[in-house]
């Protein structure tokens, strides 16, 4: 490829650095070092080529749904995540993510539980049997999935959700039990 810049430094014992000006993310390089001795020697490093890769992955929780309700204490998890693979643009999506649940209605403090489901055809879950113990009934969560890549880009998506094993108690006022109408068209209540 053209040459895009040229970098001068003076090396501090047998060691050197310099950075370069700002590079265009989501490409390629290639950087090589020369160095010259008093003598008119020249050594040349061989190459070394990586990418510049800023963008994070965007995994998200699809289940529970967000300010959603289940009634089970071990809830399947489960969502999307990013399945890049190395190229001359991207460093790979990690196949695997972190899914954490935490008490509340964000995802702060201690994590309850901790997962790391395999990212298959970009998606991933947790089923009901990954459960060290099952989660306190009638409360809130927030489900927190997290993936990297290559380059050290991490993102995450999260759901908050209620544990709710309460049924409804729903009564009928009227008519009243064994009671005799005559109304065709009665008003329930």
């Amino acid at each position: 490829g053209a040459l895009l810049q040229t970098l001068t430094t003076i090396a501090g014992g047998a060691n050197w650095s310099v950075s370069p000006s700002a590079l265009t993310p989501a490409a390629q390089y290639t950087v090589q070092a020369t160095q010259s001795d008093a003598a008119g020697n020249t050594g040349t490093s061989s190459s070394s080529t990586f990418v510049i890769d800023t963008t994070a992955p965007s995994p998200a929780v699809i289940a529970p749904t967000h300010n959603g309700a289940t009634n089970s204490t071990k809830p399947i998890l489960s969502g999307t995540a990013g399945n890049a693979t190395a190229t001359t643009a991207t460093s790979p999506d990690v196949t695997a993510v972190t899914v954490n649940i935490y008490a509340g209605a964000t995802a702060t403090g201690t994590a309850l539980q901790t997962f790391t489901p395999a990212v298959t055809a970009s998606t991933w879950s947790v089923a009901s049997a990954s459960y060290t113990a099952a989660l306190a009934a009638n409360a809130q969560y927030t489900v927190q999935v997290t993936q990297t890549d290559g380059a050290g880009n991490s993102g995450s998506g999260t759901s908050t959700f209620v544990v709710d094993t309460t049924a409804p108690s729903p009564t009928i006022s009227t008519p009243t039990n064994n009671a005799y109408l005559r109304s065709t068209t009665p008003t329930f209540t």
